[in-house]
C-alpha cells in the first residue's frame, strides 16, 4: 500500500506542500539551473515549503525562511498534512522515512507513529492541499485584477487629462490672442 501512495503522490502537484530533505539523500541547489550545490548542515531541520514546480513538474523551488533553493522532486520526501490552521499557520504533517513520523511545527518535535488508515490521511492531505492552493490562486488573481483595475484607472485619468488639454488648446486657438499666437508659430516654421 505504501508504494501505491508513493506512486500516487508522484503524480500530485507539490505546490504549497512541505517536503523533508535529509543531508544524506537530497541535493539542493542555489540556482534554478541546478549547477551550484547547497550543502545542508547535519543539524539543519530540512523542512521546506514548495513554492512552485518547473521542468515538467520534475523539479521544485523550495523555501525555508527567506532562502529559496531548488531540488529534484524525486529527492525530497513529501509531507502529508493532517491538520492545518490557515489563520495561525499551525500545521501537523506525517512523512515516511524508514517509518512513519509525525511533525508539528508549533511544538517543533518529531515522534514515531503507526498509521492505521493511510488512505484517510491521504484524503485529509489532499483536502488541505487543495484549500491552500486555491487560497494561493485567489490571492494571485486578486493581485492581477487589482493591478489591471489600477492601470485602467490611470488610463482613464490620462485620457481625461488629454481631453482637458485638447479643449484648452482649441479654446486658445479660437481666441484673439490664440489666433495671433498661431500666426507667430506658422511664420516661424
Amino acid at each position: 500500500m505504501l508504494m501505491q501512495v508513493k506512486e500516487f503522490l508522484a503524480t500530485v502537484s507539490y505546490e504549497c506542500m512541505y517536503v523533508k530533505v535529509y543531508s544524506d539523500n537530497g541535493n539542493l541547489y542555489i540556482d534554478k539551473n541546478m549547477q551550484k550545490k547547497y550543502i545542508l548542515d547535519d543539524h539543519h531541520e530540512g523542512i521546506f515549503e514548495v513554492i512552485y514546480e518547473f521542468d515538467h513538474k520534475e523539479k521544485l523551488a523550495i523555501k525555508n525562511q527567506n532562502q529559496i533553493l531548488y531540488a529534484n522532486k524525486h529527492e525530497v520526501i513529501p509531507m502529508l498534512f493532517s491538520d492545518y490552521d490557515i489563520r495561525t499557520n499551525k500545521w501537523t504533517v506525517f512523512f515516511y522515512h524508514k517509518q512513519w513520523i509525525k511533525y508539528n511545527n508549533e511544538e517543533n518535535k518529531y515522534c514515531e507513529v503507526n498509521i492505521s488508515n493511510l488512505w484517510e490521511l491521504l484524503a485529509k492531505h489532499l483536502k488541505i492541499l487543495n484549500e491552500l492552493q486555491n487560497q494561493k490562486y485567489v490571492l494571485s488573481m486578486k493581485k492581477l485584477l487589482g493591478d489591471n483595475i489600477k492601470k485602467r484607472e490611470d488610463i482613464i485619468k490620462l485620457s481625461n487629462g488629454k481631453d482637458s488639454i485638447l479643449k484648452r488648446y482649441l479654446k486658445l486657438r479660437q481666441s484673439k490672442l490664440g489666433r495671433i499666437q498661431v500666426k507667430l508659430w506658422e511664420s516661424r516654421s
